[in-house]
Formats: C-alpha cells, sequence, structure tokens
C-alpha cells in the first residue's frame, strides 16, 4: 500500500487527444465531441472532411474554413465545409461549441449552395473570403441538412480535427494590407466580396474598366 501521498497539478501537461476524426455524419446540437484539452474553442481546427447525403454524392472537396459572417469567441467558432460538383459548390455550416462539462463538441448548423457565377474558372484556392462570397451569393437562403448517406441535402463525414493555437488568430478580425481584383462584372446588391475590414473607408478602388453596349469603345 501507499500513504502520504505528495502531488501537483502541472497546467503545461495536456492531454493525448489533441487530434482526431469523427469518422460517421455530423449531426445537429449537440454534435459530437471531440476534446477537453483546451479552453478556447477558437484552437479546435477543423482540418478536412467528406462531402454527404444524397444530393452530395461525387464531390470534389474544396476545405474547411472559418465562417467570417459568424462572430467567434471562447466558447464558439464557426466554419463552412464546401465541395464542388459542376458548376454547384455545396456547403455546410458548422460550430464547435465548448460547453459547461468542458468538452467541445462539433455540429452542423445550416446547408447551403452556390453556383459558379462569379467565381468563374474554380480554380481559386478555396479560403474564408470565397466561402463568404459563397454565403452571400447563395442560391437560397436555407438547403436541407443530410445526417447520414441517404437522406436528401447537405452533409459532412469522416471529419478530421486538431488543437492548434495559432488557429484562434485566423478569427481575428482586424484589418491587414491586402489587395485583389474582382472579376467579371461588378453587380448591384449584394455586390462582389472585396474584403474583411472593420472600416470600409480603408478601401481604395484603384482602376476598373466600363462596360455595357454604351460604353463600347470608350478610353
Amino acid at each position: 500500500s501507499v500513504r502520504n501521498v505528495t502531488w501537483r497539478l502541472d497546467p503545461s501537461i495536456v492531454g493525448d487527444d489533441l487530434a482526431g476524426t469523427v469518422t460517421g455524419y455530423i449531426g445537429r446540437a449537440p454534435g459530437a465531441s471531440l476534446t477537453d484539452a483546451t479552453s478556447d474553442a477558437r484552437n479546435i481546427r477543423l482540418v478536412s472532411a467528406e462531402g454527404g447525403g444524397s444530393n452530395a454524392r461525387h464531390g470534389q472537396p474544396l476545405g474547411i474554413v472559418p465562417d467570417r459572417s459568424m462572430i467567434s469567441s471562447l466558447n464558439e467558432s464557426f466554419y463552412i465545409f464546401a465541395d464542388r460538383q459542376s458548376h454547384w459548390n455545396r456547403c455546410v455550416k458548422l460550430a464547435v461549441m465548448r460547453r459547461e462539462d468542458g468538452m467541445s463538441y462539433v455540429q452542423v448548423n445550416s446547408a447551403f449552395r452556390y453556383h459558379n457565377s462569379s467565381w468563374l474558372r474554380g480554380d481559386d484556392a478555396f479560403d474564408a473570403a470565397i466561402a463568404h462570397e459563397m454565403w452571400i451569393k447563395r442560391h437560397e437562403d436555407t438547403y436541407p441538412v443530410a445526417l447520414s448517406v441517404d437522406q436528401g441535402g447537405y452533409g459532412i463525414h469522416s471529419l478530421q480535427w486538431e488543437v492548434n493555437a495559432s488557429t484562434a488568430s485566423a478569427f481575428d478580425r482586424t484589418d491587414t494590407s491586402q489587395s485583389g481584383s474582382v472579376l467579371g462584372n461588378v453587380g448591384t446588391s449584394p455586390g462582389s466580396f472585396v474584403a474583411f475590414t472593420a472600416d470600409v473607408r480603408k478601401i481604395l478602388l484603384v482602376s476598373g474598366s466600363t462596360v455595357g453596349r454604351h460604353y463600347k469603345h470608350v478610353t
């Protein structure tokens, strides 16, 4: 037997479950448990997944990126998964929720689809900006969520995740130096997505070209 045991708690020691895979379909709240190894939901990075559901077969996965249409915090972070088949992008919005028991869970919140109208070639690197434009210009407000392979709608399975403290900065809403081009015609509301910023006065429109039959041969 043992007696007079001395012990101490070392917060620098972290458990082994710093990465994992949810093999089945991700459901709605409360979703699937991930880990209790972090106190910040933004530290859990959703790495990859596969699309599923009877309306999302044979797609090409584009990736999972932070959902900038939502405000992430210590207790919740938000992602968008997308894959593509032909001209349609099939998207699922997910949330990582840290609950009262200290465990973090992942759940599916909704689904939507986007037609390749302004994202002309579909060969750009998929990132949060492209996902945000897909959300703004979605074909319908919502699309059914699939929770199994035979259920209609869009869902995801085989989700890989990891705990990575550097992931939290991806959700920061800070202005950074950046530039870019809007391909194609600029439309009316909601318009074409440009950048994430806290002050639109910081965005300078540098150049552009006129279009339309009344603007032909104008220099």
